[in-house]
């Protein structure tokens, strides 16, 4: 499930291209898709090990953050832009960003419709790192590394190769 959509990025942006044609709209429409998909990525991202993903039903919130990143990111396609206009888009983008390091960090809690709090995440045992060394002696600690050696086998390979 996205996290925002086609019709809210136009509405809430009547800076878009607006075309009357078929073919303009798809081209204005596939830019939007494609940056919507990629700022859910973004969004997942950030919010992955505190909360239970994706989000359904999705906070107003991060809602509104997805809106702000894919409207940035469909004009920064739209509209070029050198280093001498920084413009009031990438502001947007960096309060949306700064949002979601809020929400990852535990400083900003999310809220669903309701008002009520979004449970955060449980640990989960895939998020253990697991060694493989349980019961098993260390394999360096055999003997001294003076006495470690290539397998003759190798360095006949690597001679072979030669």
């Amino acid at each position: 499930m996205a996290y925002s959509s086609l019709t809210a990025v136009v509405l809430n942006n009547p800076k878009f291209p607006q075309t009357t044609t078929v073919s303009g709209w798809s081209a204005v429409s596939v830019v939007i898709t494609k940056h919507i998909a990629r700022c859910d990525g973004i969004i997942d991202g950030k919010c992955a090990r505190r909360y239970a993903l994706p989000f359904d039903p999705v906070p107003p919130l991060i809602r509104s953050i997805a809106e702000d990143m894919v409207a940035v990111k469909t004009l920064i396609s739209f509209y070029s832009q050198d280093n001498q206009n920084r413009t009031e888009w990438i502001d947007e983008f960096d309060e949306a960003m700064a949002l979601l390091n809020e929400i990852k960090d535990g400083e900003l809690d999310l809220v669903d419709t309701s008002g009520s709090a979004v449970s955060t995440r449980d640990s989960q045992a895939s998020d253990i790192i697991q060694s493989s060394n349980m019961n098993y002696s260390p394999f360096f600690n055999v003997d001294d590394p003076t006495e470690w050696h290539f397998d003759q086998d190798l360095l006949d390979d690597v001679e072979s190769e030669r």
